[in-house]
């Protein structure tokens, strides 16, 4: 891409001269991989493997496009890292998931469990309730005694 022949040129920090037709089609080669949220360096190492462009070249249009567009990539960054979250949480749910089918398939009595699991639902909602009727009386008893002005 960067020996393609055009009157206007623009010249890298090492003295290499890119054709605008190359920095162009290299934008628009970075717009699609950002369309599937790729990093900087997998867009630099998949336009290096595909299409063939020196890496020199794709930072360079990178960092055009984001001293011109600083909030669009801050938002693009931020996404990236959003992205990096989702795949990390699909992953511990998947664990989780293969984790209880293990403990489901090695317990040799599932009716027992669920006994116990609902026995302890029943016995923190009863003691919830508790809790609940001491605060009411709590408060009852605070009203009760506080002072009531007369007229």
């Amino acid at each position: 891409m960067a020996n393609m022949k055009s009157e206007r040129t623009n010249t890298n920090s090492d003295g290499t001269a890119y054709t605008w037709e190359a920095i162009k089609e290299v934008q628009s080669l970075i717009e699609r991989c950002m369309q599937h949220y790729m990093t900087q360096t997998e867009i630099i190492a998949t336009l290096q493997v595909q299409a063939e462009v020196e890496p020199a070249l794709t930072c360079l249009v990178w960092q055009k496009l984001e001293e011109q567009n600083p909030n669009y990539f801050m938002s693009y960054q931020a996404c990236l890292r959003l992205k990096d979250q989702i795949v990390a949480f699909n992953y511990l749910v998947e664990q989780q998931t293969r984790l209880l089918q293990k403990l489901t398939v090695s317990l040799p009595n599932n009716a027992q469990l669920n006994n116990n699991t609902t026995e302890l639902q029943q016995q923190q909602q009863q003691a919830l309730q508790q809790q609940q009727i001491q605060q009411l009386q709590q408060q009852q008893q605070q009203q009760s005694n506080a002072p009531t002005s007369t007229t």
